[in-house]
C-alpha cells in the first residue's frame, strides 16, 4: 500500500498517546487504513472496535468551516464571506 509508512507512524503516535477511539483513512472508493484501540467504556470494560458508536462532540465544526472556506476562496457563488 502506498501509504503503510505514514500509517505505522500514526498508529505509533496513537499507541505512545494511549489514544482511546477509533479512526479510518478514507479515499472516495475505499477504506485506505482504519484502526480501533483502547476503551470504549472504562467502567464495562468495553474495547473500542471499528463500528462502536460515539457521539462527536463538537469536533466536525472546524472541518465543516475549512470546507466552507476553501469554498469560498475557489469562487462558489453560494460561499461569500462578509
Amino acid at each position: 500500500m502506498a501509504f503503510e509508512a505514514e500509517f505505522q507512524q500514526l498508529d505509533a503516535l496513537n499507541d505512545q498517546g494511549h489514544f482511546n477511539g477509533a479512526y479510518a483513512v478514507v479515499a472516495p472508493d475505499a477504506v485506505l487504513h482504519e484502526r480501533a484501540m483502547g476503551q470504549a467504556d472504562f467502567e464495562q470494560n468495553l474495547a473500542f472496535t471499528p463500528t462502536t458508536t460515539t457521539a462527536i462532540g463538537s469536533v466536525s465544526k472546524q472541518f465543516t468551516m475549512a470546507a466552507v472556506l476553501q469554498l469560498a476562496e475557489a469562487g462558489n457563488s453560494a460561499c461569500k464571506i462578509r
